[in-house]
């Protein structure tokens, strides 16, 4: 699976008081085996007059892509372009609005790729899950931010882990996450460069909700076993919904209780339980 890199990088360059280019961000696409690699390249073109003209981008003075009819006032445009990996990169932009006399020109200016993603991926383990990913290569690369979310989208970091800086070769990684939320559980990969960059890995996830939680005996006694393998808060409801008993431990004594029929509800399980008291 190959890991897609998103550098929050901003470039501008202006003629006339005007923005004419920002680098927005870069997808690695693909590692084409040769030495090249292919990026997707997003970057938003202001020419501040609002008129129909081309957008021509070009690196080293061969354009590599041509935008027609773009009202560039802003405008996010986006292309694939194939260079060597690793490489420091220069797109150059011309706008050209015939008639109204203020084109305008621009560079993101010189950009290093400073890493080639391989792998991520995250395992169930019992009560914690393992992340793991490599890297083809780094540059300037200083560690690495492993961060978490419950949603998908609002992320905070768990825990930093230290990179081999400038490598060719394959490194390895991992982060032991304990004791994640009995949810789906969602991790990106935050890596920082040595002047404060930093590039964003995909977001994978992993389900830990409790699936199949049968507590026992059934019917039961003195006492109610909950199989699992570490402490979730439960409640234990009577047949018209009063809470009888609630708490975090395996074992439930239910000397006290009445005979009849009980409602059990673990944290993070799918389904509550019916449980009879004989």
């Amino acid at each position: 699976m190959r890991i897609i890199l998103f550098f929050l990088l901003t470039f501008s360059f202006t003629l006339n008081g005007q923005v004419c280019v920002t680098l927005d961000s870069w997808t690695q696409n693909s590692d084409n085996g040769d030495g090249t690699c292919t990026y997707q390249v997003s970057l938003i073109v202001n020419s501040g007059n609002g008129a129909s003209g081309t957008a021509t981008f070009s690196i080293d003075g061969v354009d590599v892509h041509v935008e027609p009819n773009c009202i560039c006032n802003p405008t996010t445009i986006s292309f694939p372009i194939t260079v060597i990996c690793e490489s420091t990169v220069n797109i150059d932009v011309f706008y050209d609005a015939p008639g109204n006399g203020n084109d305008c020109s621009g560079s993101t200016g010189g950009i290093v790729l400073p890493i080639i993603w391989n792998d991520l991926s995250v395992n169930k383990h019992q009560n914690y899950n393992l992340i793991e990913w490599s890297t083809y290569m780094e540059k300037n690369n200083e560690n690495f931010i492993v961060e978490h979310s419950e949603n998908g989208k609002t992320f905070h970091a768990l825990d930093l882990v230290q990179s081999a800086g400038n490598t060719n070769k394959t490194s390895y990684y991992s982060y032991l996450h304990e004791r994640p939320q009995a949810t789906i559980n969602y991790y990106r990969i935050k890596q920082v460069d040595f002047d404060g960059r930093f590039s964003l890995s995909e977001i994978i996830q992993v389900d830990n909700t409790i699936q199949n939680l049968w507590a026992y005996p059934n019917p039961f006694q003195d006492e109610i076993h909950i199989p699992l393998e570490q402490d979730k808060s439960w409640d234990l409801f009577d047949s018209v919904g009063k809470r009888t008993l609630s708490g975090s431990n395996n074992i439930i004594n239910t000397e006290q209780l009445l005979k009849g029929m009980y409602i059990l509800k673990v944290e993070g399980a799918s389904n509550p339980q019916i449980l009879i008291k004989s």
